[in-house]
């Protein structure tokens, strides 16, 4: 008729598959954007049923559902075939509309999304690749730091063996002084074992989002990362007001810290004077519900023209032997994804700040990582 012909034309204009099946899941209308997802023309499908566009292993819960017309309105991701037997990813969305005379008919919208799902996927996969190359640059500089935290227990312990061979040697060792010697040398490797425990802390897998301290967690990132900032002269001013808890997990809110604290010790380091200073503090910001931490070098600061661009994953100013150009970017991420938070950075006086912003008024009890 002319009124079907005029509702066929308009189906065909729109660029979305739309197709009206009956009762039993045959195909009534379909417009021409539903073919061409699907591979066929208008008259191999009018008649037939709609399973023809499912794998075979789906037909019998799929027709369940399609008759419970309970089971309806949400759009719904679903494995489709085409008539070259292609696997396709497709998203649809139905309304049941009764026709009277316990008849009705399903209209169904359908998208390939097949596209934008390949993409989502390489992102992803190339997401977690960079997420584990930034955790090997991490261990990387934490075995550096476990050498910077050991090299002063061990020049103690070897005066300490010294000095027992001494005054062995004279014979003035007295039992009191071999106490006394023994707990000096039991202190230092207590010592170096706790930088291992840190250090195994750091990398302990955990797939259970926890509630921690901020402040706890800056303070654990600073015992592994002390010794390495003595080592290389510079000085460490902490202003820590305030703590609040947050969800997630710690050892990834750490590596955010390590990789800011790193960035600044390799600035810092190329100055040639003494004057090497990092600065963290930390505050409430009461009006807006959020904590601020920030972290503070005085090397000079970000160029303008790269300043725009640290953040972008394999951008990096340092040596190619010294800087992968992804900490910055897998530590952003970490406080936008898993934190809910924001990560910036900008140039101050003397040097480069980057400023940590998370909320702390809507934090959930521990739920399961994904």
């Amino acid at each position: 008729t002319e009124a079907s012909t005029l509702l066929q034309s308009v189906f065909d204009v729109v660029e979305v598959g739309i197709s009206t099946t009956d009762e039993e899941g045959r195909y009534v209308q379909v417009n021409r954007k539903y073919c061409q997802i699907f591979g066929y023309t208008p008259s191999e499908l009018i008649g037939e049923s709609f399973l023809i566009t499912l794998p075979e292993s789906m037909h019998s819960s799929t027709l369940r559902l399609y008759q419970d017309k309970r089971a309806e309105v949400i759009p719904t991701e679903w494995q489709a075939r085409t008539k070259a037997n292609k696997e396709i990813i497709i998203v649809t969305t139905a309304r049941y509309l009764d026709l009277g005379d316990d008849r009705w008919v399903k209209v169904t919208a359908v998208a390939d999304i097949t596209h934008q799902k390949t993409l989502e996927n390489r992102e992803k996969i190339q997401e977690r690749l960079l997420m584990q190359q930034s955790k090997l640059a991490a261990l990387g500089e934490m075995v550096g730091n476990i050498a910077h935290q050991w090299r002063q227990p061990i020049n103690v312990l070897g005066m300490l063996l010294y000095n027992i061979r001494n005054d062995f040697e004279e014979n003035v060792l007295t039992r009191e002084e071999l106490d006394r010697y023994y707990k000096e040398g039991k202190t230092q490797i207590d010592l170096m074992s706790q930088t291992i425990d840190d250090f195994k802390n750091f990398y302990k897998p955990i797939r259970q989002a926890q509630s921690f301290s901020i402040i706890r967690a800056i303070q654990n990132t600073l015992n592994i990362f002390d010794a390495a900032l003595t080592s290389y002269n510079i000085l460490l001013e902490t202003s820590l007001e305030g703590d609040e808890t947050i969800v997630g997990n710690p050892n990834e809110f750490s590596q955010v810290l390590l990789n800011l604290l790193n960035n600044a010790k390799d600035v810092l380091t190329t100055r040639s004077d003494d004057n090497r200073r990092i600065t963290i503090r930390t505050r409430r910001e009461s009006e807006n519900d959020r904590f601020q931490i920030t972290i503070e070098d005085n090397g000079g600061g970000i160029a303008s023209a790269s300043l725009p661009h640290i953040f972008t994953p394999y951008f990096t100013t340092k040596d190619p032997d010294k800087g992968t150009g992804i900490g910055l970017y897998m530590s952003r991420n970490i406080i936008e994804k898993k934190f809910n938070g924001t990560l910036t950075a900008d140039n101050s006086r003397e040097g480069a700040i980057f400023t940590i912003e998370l909320p702390i008024s809507s934090q959930e009890d521990s739920h399961a990582l994904p």
